[in-house]
């Protein structure tokens, strides 16, 4: 033990109090109990240092108790013991203007001031040397109130601010509001000085003044009025019947012809102008219905209309101007997608974890992460940066080397949080057999893919939409880039990668498997006609167009180049064909134009015939005319 500390009981704060600063080693404590009395109750606590392995402090014990008694001694308020000075007696507080002093119950000698006041607001009142003084209070405007009760000390003819505040004349007030057509002038209600004006007529206070209505007495004038020299005036009225109007004989008008121009108002407030044609030609022949030329290869009988644009009907695959005719999945004009085996939308595929997910900035692969922000992060601290989405698709039953006409990712929206611009490059892994997503860093921006396909997505505005707006570019090509592949099979997976920049927000696999991501294949079959009926339609040989409005029943002569995008095989076309007629080359998606006939009339005539008895044989549709 290193000593102890004594605590003194405070009856007033119920608290122990330590009365030691320091810790006492002796045996005697002296307190100072000035001012108590009655019992008065003490704890003594040992103090003992405490060593461990965290360091060291003191610790103290729980204390011994003990009380002494203290009888009080009375002292008065001179500080005598038993004395005559105590509260209520009489004494002097040396203060001239104070009578009946007495000590208080603090022991203070207080006597009453002298009773010193007028009762006068403007004075004062006060006590020197036992007399009382009375000051008069300044009084500013000198109009014998002062400035403590005047309301408006700076103004001599009011004490109070009124309706109309200080150093202002009242309601009712004669003043003079310093306009010599005014008569009678006061002050009104307003606080404003006015008299009554004498208008035009004579008439005091009458309503005949400048810039009110009056009647000149001429017809052929409006909006009379007094002016500032009491004199009645109109305005002239214009073609237009506006009085005081600018649309006078000689100035601009509109006729409302656009065929005219120079449009001015007659004498007699006709508008005309000079006629012109479509193209500004005056008394021009360029007029709607008359034949014109758009300069659009895709259109035919271009003509002006009424609102002189020179618009022509839109030419079909038939190369009929107006037509509806327009070219299948399968590159046939007209045609039903005949060749069409399967069109198939696959879902996602949970193959050993989720068939969705992303790959952030870092390299870290993240599945279960709520939307599918394509491609940047749409949390509020976006931590993951613009990351690689994936989506996995399983049992893709398109056969090997099939003929792929048409190809998307569905997507359903999420939500609206847009980021834009919003540039995307979709791609497949170019894999055989796409392995399931993993969770090693890098995993998805490392696998090899087929050529992307950019798509560029408009604004989602309407939450859960699933149209035309969520859907990728056709990606028929990246598909074909797999199924052509020497190890493809159906049944094999095929995994989808989309990175790029901006943000569109859509469903994914773990907030609902109903809404997630769908892989639409569209596709043909090579193996089940006759290599003849392939080759049928280079047989054919539709209307061409020169691209010369003036002429008519075009047609393909041996100097014409050979048009391009013309079918071979149901869902490919030819790119082009050069010069040599036979020379072809690569073979590509559909289009709308149409091609020589490449193939002697005799050969193509024997070639409709096998197709035909095939094709009736085995039991399928006829694919051509």
């Amino acid at each position: 033990m290193t000593g102890y500390h004594v605590y003194r009981f405070n009856s007033a704060t119920q608290t122990w109090q330590r009365r030691t600063t320091t810790a006492v080693t002796g045996t005697s404590f002296s307190d100072n109990t000035s001012g108590l009395s009655g019992t008065v109750r003490y704890m003594v606590r040992a103090l003992k240092l405490q060593v461990s392995y965290s360091g060291s402090y003191f610790n103290l014990s729980l204390g011994a108790f003990g009380q002494i008694a203290i009888t009080p001694v009375a002292t008065d308020c001179l500080g005598v013991p038993s004395g005559p000075a105590v509260p209520g007696t009489p004494c002097n507080d040396g203060n001239a203007c104070t009578t009946n002093d007495t000590w208080n119950a603090s022991c203070q000698c207080t006597g009453v001031p002298l009773p010193c006041n007028d009762n006068n607001p403007c004075t004062s009142d006060g006590c020197t040397g036992g007399t009382c003084i009375f000051t008069p209070l300044p009084d500013t405007d000198g109009d014998g109130t002062c400035d403590v009760v005047d309301g408006c000390p700076s103004d001599p003819n009011k004490t109070a601010p009124g309706a109309c505040g200080c150093g202002n004349p009242e309601p009712g007030s004669a003043c003079n509001d310093g306009n010599p057509n005014t008569v009678n002038d006061v002050v009104g209600p307003n606080c404003a000085c006015a008299g009554q004006l004498v208008d035009c007529l004579g008439v005091t206070g009458g309503p005949a003044v400048p810039g009110s209505p009056c009647n000149d007495g001429n017809a052929n004038t409006g909006n009379d009025t007094w002016n500032s020299s009491c004199q009645c005036i109109g305005s002239p009225f214009d073609c237009l019947g506006v009085a005081g109007g600018g649309d006078l004989p000689g100035t601009p008008c509109n006729d409302g012809n656009s065929l005219t121009i120079n449009d001015t108002w007659s004498l007699d407030c006709s508008c005309s102008g000079t006629p012109i044609d479509c193209q500004g030609t005056p008394f021009g022949t360029a007029l709607p219905g008359a034949p014109c030329n758009d300069g659009d290869p895709n259109t035919g009988n271009d003509t002006w209309n009424n609102a002189c644009q020179c618009v022509g009907l839109p030419i079909d695959c038939n190369r009929v101007p107006g037509g509806g005719a327009v070219v299948d999945l399968c590159g046939v004009c007209g045609g039903n997608n005949d060749c069409v085996v399967a069109s198939t939308c696959y879902s996602l595929t949970a193959v050993g974890g989720n068939p969705d997910g992303e790959e952030a900035e870092n390299g870290n692969v993240y599945n279960n992460i709520g939307s599918l922000d394509l491609v940047f992060d749409g949390e509020a601290t976006p931590w993951r940066g613009t990351s690689w989405w994936p989506c996995a698709f399983g049992n893709i039953a398109v056969p090997r080397d099939a003929p792929i006409l048409q190809a998307y990712v569905q997507f359903t929206a999420r939500g609206t949080g847009n980021l834009s611009p919003s540039a995307l490059n979709v791609a497949l892994q170019a894999s055989d057999n796409a392995q399931p997503l993993g969770f090693a860093p890098f995993d998805l921006s490392s696998r090899p893919t087929t050529t992307a396909v950019p798509w560029a997505p408009p604004t989602w505005t309407v939450p859960n939409a699933s149209g035309v707006a969520q859907r990728t570019s056709d990606i028929s090509t990246s598909v074909s880039e797999v199924v052509t592949r020497p190890g493809w099979a159906p049944g094999n997976a095929m995994v989808v990668l989309i990175e790029g920049e901006g943000r569109r927000s859509a469903w994914s696999w773990d907030q609902s498997q109903a809404r997630a991501a769908r892989l639409c294949i569209t596709h043909a079959s090579l193996h089940g006609l006759p290599w003849v009926c392939w080759v049928a339609p280079l047989c054919r040989e539709p209307p061409c167009d020169d691209g010369d409005a003036t002429t008519g029943n075009d047609q393909w002569t041996s100097t014409v180049h050979v048009p391009v995008n013309r079918s071979i095989v149901p869902g490919f076309l030819v790119e082009r064909l050069d010069r040599e007629p036979r020379a072809m080359t690569t073979i590509h998606r559909p289009g709308t134009m149409c091609i020589k006939r490449i193939v002697p009339a005799r050969v193509c005539r024997w070639i409709a015939l096998v197709c035909r008895v095939v094709l009736h044989w085995s039991g399928r549709p006829a694919m051509m005319d």
